[in-house]
């Protein structure tokens, strides 16, 4: 019986021993869940037929850990994710006429319905203070953290575009005026190098041991950043914020 207990307890040991000075890596697969609260979205999410779940994306990150005491790191991390949405104008149909294409209530027929495409992606570049409050040497170490970061985003709107501050008046054979708006082919788009916002995040989780160098990792995160938009005028700074629910492994070096 004794000599069946030494292997196990160094099994057990080995599964749950992680080292006590180290450095680690970080791969993960996250489910991004941006929240889009800029008037931007709102005027996207009003107007057509897109929805704010409908951006909700799963991703690949790394971040890598520089351990400063047996509780602190400090986290270098990196994400990305990127959606392509296309949808249609609530509430309009279009007419094609020789001096243009404009949009009318959906109550007529109409030759099409407007539509247009959003491509968006966000990139945080992060730097964090993560703290393990019990060590990292238990079968289950839970981690709280925080830290700042540089967001670089793309956003392209491609297809019909309603301009509703130029108004036109049309009248119809019994005399009822409906209001109607031109419709141009729009293509514009910031572009992820050069545009970046400030922000920041918090995060919590918990590592599992499954080997000597090896651990499971689990987590939530939290970012909040905005950035001014210079292609798209007249809109306040475009939220790049959202929540990351991520799972993935560590190795430690």
């Amino acid at each position: 019986m004794k000599k069946a207990l030494v292997p196990l307890t160094l099994t057990l040991l080995a599964l749950t021993a992680v080292p006590a000075a180290a450095d680690l890596a970080t791969f993960r697969l996250s489910f991004n869940i941006p929240s889009m609260r800029s008037d931007f979205w709102t005027m996207e999410f009003d107007q057509m037929t897109i929805a704010r779940s409908g951006f909700q994306e799963t991703s690949f990150g790394f971040s890598y850990e520089l351990f400063l005491t047996r509780e602190i790191s400090l986290v270098f991390g990196l994400d990305t994710f990127g959606k392509s949405k296309s949808g249609m104008y609530r509430d309009y149909v279009g007419y094609s006429f020789d001096n243009g294409d404009f949009a009318f209530p959906n109550d007529f027929y109409g030759d099409y319905v407007p539509t247009h495409t959003i491509r968006y992606s966000v990139t945080p570049i992060q730097l964090s203070v993560k703290l393990a409050p019990f060590g990292r040497r238990t079968r289950i170490i839970p981690y709280v953290g925080g830290g700042v970061g540089l967001y670089f985003y793309n956003l392209r709107l491609t297809g019909d575009l309603i301009d509703f501050s130029d108004e036109f008046v049309y009248t119809d054979d019994a005399g009822t005026p409906s209001p109607v708006y031109p419709i141009y082919y729009a293509d514009t788009y910031e572009s992820e190098f050069g545009r970046f916002g400030f922000g920041f995040q918090v995060f919590g989780g918990v590592m599992v041991p499954i080997g000597n160098r090896m651990t499971l990792d689990g987590g939530v995160q939290y970012n909040r950043a905005t950035a001014k938009m210079k292609n798209f005028e007249g809109f306040e700074p475009l939220d790049l914020g959202g929540f990351l629910i991520s799972i993935g492994f560590n190795y430690w070096f």
